[in-house]
């Protein structure tokens, strides 16, 4: 009977501890254009690129991309003709 007992107590000890070293791992950043609305209407360049990568707090760009697959880290930028920018989202 306390042979159970004592493996029970330590298999609920190792689940706390898996789980406690689970959690302290460092979520990763996600992009976010809420920090970078500031940009919209200034010209292209790539010093405002990277200032606004910066910003949304993302890991990459795309400009005027057509793809649609999501990244949670990409920062899509779109542009006019004058390379101004009108539009700022993640994914």
């Amino acid at each position: 009977m306390i042979k159970y007992l004592k493996i029970g107590i330590l298999t609920g000890v190792l689940l706390l501890a898996a789980q406690a070293s689970a959690q302290g791992e460092p979520s990763p950043q996600r992009c976010n254009t809420r920090w970078a609305q500031e940009f919209i209407g200034q010209f292209l360049t790539f010093a405002v690129k990277e200032e606004v990568r910066k910003q949304a707090r993302a890991t990459s760009v795309v400009v005027n991309s057509l793809d649609r697959q999501h990244q949670n880290n990409r920062l899509r930028i779109q542009t006019d003709l004058d390379l101004k920018i009108t539009h700022l989202d993640c994914g």
